[in-house]
């Protein structure tokens, strides 16, 4: 197994892709629940969302269009 399957510049891009693909829909069923349904726990849900995103921004702040740096 390859140790640039998971890093390199077209992988990181397309697995932040899928991420924001697959929170869209979620973000907007949320924000449907609160606003028109009125059911408060689905703040909960945005904060999950909110969180996953906090941690993605984190983790790839550094990475420029080079991909992630080689992982050990």
């Amino acid at each position: 197994m390859s140790r640039e399957r998971f890093t390199g510049v077209s992988k990181t891009r397309r697995n932040l892709r899928w991420t924001a693909i697959a929170t869209v829909p979620c973000v907007v069923l949320l924000l449907y629940l609160i606003a028109v349904q009125k059911v408060s726990e689905a703040w909960v849900g945005m904060g999950i969302v909110a969180a996953i995103w906090a941690l993605l921004v984190w983790r790839f702040k550094d990475v420029g269009s080079d991909g992630l740096p080689p992982q050990r």
